[in-house]
């Protein structure tokens, strides 16, 4: 029993000794997609688009020349502005609306991603460089939002028009506090501790908890880091 438990005590330390860990800086633009779905239905006639930013830390842990686990601490944007046109005509009566909405929010992010990669070099005694793919969960935790909506509505009745418009800046949105989604890319890393990637996230939930109305999330990521330590 001592020999097994010898055994494994030396394997293990000869792993962990050609184990390599880094610690980095990492920075992020988003592009947000966000799918907006009322009682079932998809809003197709409403006008979607956002840009947003992220930053923070991250570690990787080698585990083979080809295998290693990555995780990061981001605190992470989302921002969208959203145009829902609607128009109807019925009986001599035409009804036109148009709402504004500007919604944001900040998320604190923790993605645990598994990468398989592979390094090259340009000749016997180029610099490595290191192309990797990875997969993984994130864990999301709301931290702030913010809310802006203009809506103008436009009511013709036998050629007489009246305008009205209206503002509001109390969200009706009813943030889930805890989400979870997934990530997917592929990532560029220099010899000299640059690195370079793009990614799909995804949520699984979504990100509010209104029965009226449901708001789910989907990013495409351009990311930046530096490892400082490794």
């Amino acid at each position: 029993m001592m020999k097994l438990v010898f055994s494994i005590a030396i394997i293990s330390c000869s792993f962990l000794a050609q184990a390599q860990i880094k610690f980095g800086a990492l920075v992020g633009f988003n592009h947000n997609m966000p799918k907006y779905e009322t009682l079932g239905d998809s809003l197709n006639n409403q006008t979607v688009s956002g840009k947003s930013f992220s930053g923070g830390l991250f570690g990787s842990y080698e585990l083979h020349d080809n295998f290693e686990l990555m995780a990061e601490l981001l605190i992470s944007g989302r921002h969208h502005n959203s145009t829902l046109i609607v128009e109807k005509s019925k009986n001599g009566l035409t009804f036109y609306e148009e709402h504004f909405s500007s919604v944001g929010t900040v998320n604190f992010e923790l993605p645990i991603l598994a990468s398989v990669k592979k390094d090259f070099r340009k000749g016997r005694y180029g610099d490595k460089k290191t192309i990797s793919g990875f997969a993984g969960p994130v864990f999301m935790m709301h931290l702030s939002d913010s809310y802006y909506r203009s809506s103008g509505y436009r009511k013709t009745v036998y050629n007489q028009e009246s305008i009205e418009t209206e503002e509001l800046t109390e969200s009706p949105i009813d943030y889930r506090g805890i989400n979870l989604g997934f990530i997917a890319g592929v990532q560029y890393e220099f010899a000299f501790g640059l690195r370079a990637g793009v990614r799909f996230q995804t949520n699984f939930m979504n990100e509010n908890t209104n029965t009226n109305f449901s708001i789910r999330y989907s990013q495409l990521q351009l990311n930046l880091g530096y490892t400082i330590f490794k």
